[in-house]
């Protein structure tokens, strides 16, 4: 109705096009304006895509460090013996014992496990799931196609993930072998050699393994 009266037909019907247009790109700019406020500050977007980096992106290390230690016991089951609630009481543990217990409390509200549809040979690690639930107008953004995108991403990271925690924990184990084969002597007396040689060997497979693991996860 305002352009109209601004701009009014005018010899022929014409009109001022070019004035049509440019009140337009001027509505436009201010309607884009409101809408970016509203989404960053309103309803605070940029906090849950931070969120959404921190969590389901494995970027909060400690967080999926103790999540991973505290849900190893379950995960480690037959995947249909694996509870969903327990692990959500897991994942509030997990919570409570990592720095993300100061973030706001409606960013961490948003956080949930899932359990994919798996099959009877599978176990909790296959199927265990993050997810965040974001409420409207946020879902015009993280809509459900590109969180199911996230989420492909979260369970790729989630298994290399497990394999650097595994080969932690080999490492933990091995490490006093060091020691221990490095002083074994046979019946003569001298250092077995072909032991502490091969535990060597074991020990830089085992870094190279970390190493790939490391780099492809960051990058």
């Amino acid at each position: 109705a305002e352009a109209s009266l601004r701009f009014g037909a005018g010899e022929g019907g014409g009109g001022d096009v070019e004035g049509i247009e440019r009140f337009v790109a001027k509505v436009a700019k201010r309607v884009d304006s409101h809408v970016m406020h509203t989404l960053f500050y309103t309803f605070r977007c940029g906090d849950h895509l931070q969120a959404v980096k921190r969590y389901l992106l494995l970027g909060q290390g400690d967080f999926t460090q103790q999540l991973m230690d505290l849900s190893g016991e379950d995960l480690n089951e037959k995947a249909g013996t694996v509870s969903a609630y327990q692990l959500g009481s897991t994942l509030e543990t997990a919570i409570r014992s990592s720095v993300v217990q100061f973030d706001d409390p409606e960013i961490l509200d948003c956080l949930r496990v899932e359990m994919m549809p798996h099959a009877s040979e599978e176990y909790g690690w296959d199927v265990f799931s993050l997810n965040y639930v974001v409420r409207s107008p946020l879902t015009c953004v993280l809509t459900d196609d590109s969180m199911r995108k996230y989420l492909r991403v979260f369970n790729f990271l989630w298994r290399l993930k497990r394999v650097e925690h595994a080969l932690c924990q080999v490492w933990q184990q091995m490490k006093p072998s060091v020691q221990l084969f490095g002083g074994v002597r046979n019946e003569d007396g001298e250092n077995v050699v072909g032991i502490k040689g091969e535990v060597r060997r074991c020990h830089c497979v085992r870094n190279e393994m970390s190493h790939f693991c490391m780099n492809l996860q960051y990058y």
